[in-house]
């Protein structure tokens, strides 16, 4: 109300927001109807659902696992080499120093951050969604800690004077830094919203963060004057998460529960210069509009695609491939369990004009006189219709793997070229 500029920020931020969530909220329907396939959540109006037998393999999380591990490097190492320059003979060695010291500093950065942690999360995001985001800052954490420290304490004689010293412990409550380093987090792509004009994050006007905080974690950023009008929260109905839905449905679980909304909004002013502002709740302006805190005046995101499309943020997904090939299969396979079940369950025609029809007993060996052999016969079915079932599912597992470019026994298809299917031989083939 004081300041105009806050005032005015804040109104555009909320304009902005607004408009963005239209194309987002459609971006976020496509990534659940995805996620399901990957977890093999059968629609109950799909036709996979409509036979008595409703199984339906995880053939998509198959196939997406075992591309994750191939697309990951469990020894997350860097080679540093310096970049090419003029120089003389002299600084060779200097530079080559330099890109070891890179090297190893970058190699416990990872180890630190544990990177080789979260890459796997971000790969399986962007092969079910289609985009995967980190988000790269520094991460400075304190905390209180308790330390032992030995201490000379002196000793008097009788006329208070010093004749020696001696060691002695004490326990002292202190403050220590317990993280100063750069990090990388994965973002949930549900949180991440971008101008929808926008051909890549460099092209981009403006973008959107989402980030779910407890009021306890605001009041500390506000004592440390990192965010203010934290107590203005507590009169702001909170609307909820309308991305939530996969939680409640698989999980029976909200995974904004207890929590408050904090949106950072990046964007560029009329100088070119990066601003952000954050606002809690939709509703209140908790900082800004600052300028950019980091040195590279840089969006702190990297969004990534396993396949990438053309002047779009968001890639192709492989899941998004291969789902209707997943529930082509589902449906054959339903379709060919009914018939095997009726082949299993034999089925007796009687003819209408028998006089005891449950004089008949069904038991191995069993003799039944009757008139004519006609009057009782066994009910055939033809096994042919299964055996046409298995050939077409195991062409649709096949279309599968050619879609993913993956291997034979990704999709569980036969393959003559690895010898034994255990975890050496298919590293092997790989």
């Amino acid at each position: 109300k004081t300041n105009p500029e806050a005032a005015d920020a804040l109104a555009r931020c909320q304009k902005w927001l607004a408009q963005d969530r239209s194309a987002h909220d459609a971006f976020c329907a496509k990534v659940e109807k995805r996620y399901k396939a990957y977890r093999a959540v059968i629609d109950v109006r799909s036709d996979a659902a409509a036979w008595t037998s409703k199984q339906h393999p995880h053939i998509a999380l198959q196939v997406v696992e075992t591309m994750v591990a191939n697309l990951l490097d469990p020894t997350f190492r860097w080679r540093i080499k310096a970049r090419p320059k003029i120089t003389d003979r002299s600084s060779w060695e200097e530079i080559a120093l330099g890109a070891k010291s890179l090297e190893l500093l970058l190699g416990e950065q990872v180890d630190s951050d544990r990177l080789a942690e979260k890459q796997g999360v971000f790969a399986k995001q962007a092969l079910i969604a289609g985009l995967s985001v980190y988000k790269t800052f520094w991460d400075y954490r304190e905390r209180r800690v308790r330390r032992q420290e030995v201490v000379s304490e002196p000793l008097m004689d009788e006329y208070g004077q010093v004749i020696a010293t001696l060691p002695s412990t004490r326990v002292t409550d202190r403050i220590d830094v317990a993280r100063d380093d750069p990090t990388a987090e994965v973002v949930d792509v549900r949180d991440f919203i971008w101008h929808e004009a926008a051909v890549s994050l460099d092209k981009a006007k403006r973008v959107h963060h989402r980030v779910w905080m407890s009021f306890e974690e605001l009041k500390r950023l506000e004592r440390d004057g990192v965010y203010k009008n934290v107590d203005q929260l507590k009169d702001v109905k909170v609307g909820g998460d309308e991305y939530s839905a996969r939680e409640q449905d698989l999980f029976e679980s909200s995974r904004t529960k207890d929590m408050i909304d904090v949106t950072e909004t990046w964007y560029q002013d009329e100088d070119g210069r990066m601003k952000v502002v954050s606002i809690g709740n939709s509703a209140v302006l908790l900082r800004g509009p600052i300028d950019n805190p980091f040195g590279h005046g840089e969006y702190p995101f990297v969004v990534c695609s396993a396949m990438p499309d053309m002047f779009r943020i968001p890639g192709i997904s492989t899941v998004e491939v291969i789902a209707d090939l997943q529930e082509m299969i589902w449906t054959l396979m339903n379709q060919r369990i009914d018939n095997v079940r009726l082949l299993n369950n034999a089925i007796v025609l009687l003819r209408s004009d028998l006089y005891d029809m449950d004089a008949f007993e069904w038991y191995p060996g069993a003799q039944w006189p009757v008139d004519d052999p006609a009057q009782v016969k066994l009910l055939e079915v033809s096994p042919l219709p299964a055996q046409i079932s298995l050939q077409a599912e195991e062409l649709l597992r096949g279309d599968i793997q050619n879609t993913t470019g993956g291997m034979p026994f990704m999709s569980g298809t036969d393959t003559q070229n690895v010898d034994n299917q255990k975890e050496t031989g298919i590293s092997i083939f790989t």
